[in-house]
């Protein structure tokens, strides 16, 4: 049973190594604040993939960037459907174009993780604004019965600390639009964040989780998960 588990946490760290190294490529491709080439293949070529994969009312969707694309809750949570719709580099102009796919499958609950890409290529927030609001609006429209829950965008370490003022504007934003609009408001930035950085204890490069960060995400939106669906996995309770 040890060796099970040490393999498992083994091959969880190689893959989210390998998400790290193709995440710091989208992410730090861009030149002069415009999204990279790489970012909108990315975008298209995962997107068409998506599109043949079935979505249903029992479903629950994580949709997001490379944060969300490293999360791998359907194997941290057992019996329970987790579909898992992240996207390397994706703004919320992508997050708002694609979620109508799938919102149109209906399902239980969508996790929307959305932000970080448009602080790396200096979206404004007004436009962030639009962009969050029409999300909002294609899944209402789509599928008036499915739960919403927005997260923060997380703390950043210090090689990204200029990022850190409109960090704290867009979560400011998002807190206060989710109130205004009736949707579960999930705080991971108080989570994650030691003295207004990233936790060194769960930081990869400074944007991203690393495993054990992961685990802690993973238990934060099991909290939001309604019994008596999806029970934690014995190999990765914290």
């Amino acid at each position: 049973m040890y060796y099970r588990v040490i393999a498992r946490v083994s091959i969880f760290v190689n893959i989210a190594i390998l998400l790290l190294i193709a995440g710091k490529r989208v992410y730090f491709s861009h030149t002069g604040g415009t999204i990279s080439q790489s970012a909108e293949f990315l975008n298209t070529m995962r997107n068409d993939a998506f599109a043949d994969l079935p979505i249903d009312s029992s479903d629950i969707v994580l949709v997001g960037t490379s944060m969300t694309e490293g999360l791998f809750l359907h194997e941290m949570l057992h019996e329970c459907r987790i579909l898992n719709r992240g996207i390397g580099g994706n703004t919320s102009r992508h997050i708002a174009e694609r979620v109508k796919q799938i919102a149109a499958g209906r399902p239980r609950m969508i996790f929307l993780e959305m932000g970080i890409c448009d602080l790396f290529f200096h979206v404004p927030l007004d436009t962030f604004d639009q962009n969050f609001n029409e999300t909002i609006r294609n899944i209402r429209e789509l599928s008036p019965h499915t739960k919403i829950l927005v997260q923060s965008i997380m703390p950043v370490g210090d090689p990204h600390k200029d990022l850190r003022g409109q960090l704290d504007k867009f979560n400011a934003y998002m807190k206060a639009a989710c109130i205004q609009q009736g949707l579960v408001f999930i705080d991971l930035y108080a989570a994650f964040q030691v003295d207004s950085r990233l936790n060194p204890r769960y930081d990869m490069d400074g944007i991203h989780l690393n495993g054990r960060g992961y685990l802690i995400w993973s238990d934060k939106l099991h909290d939001y998960i309604e019994p008596p669906y999806c029970i934690p996995n014995k190999y990765f309770q914290l």
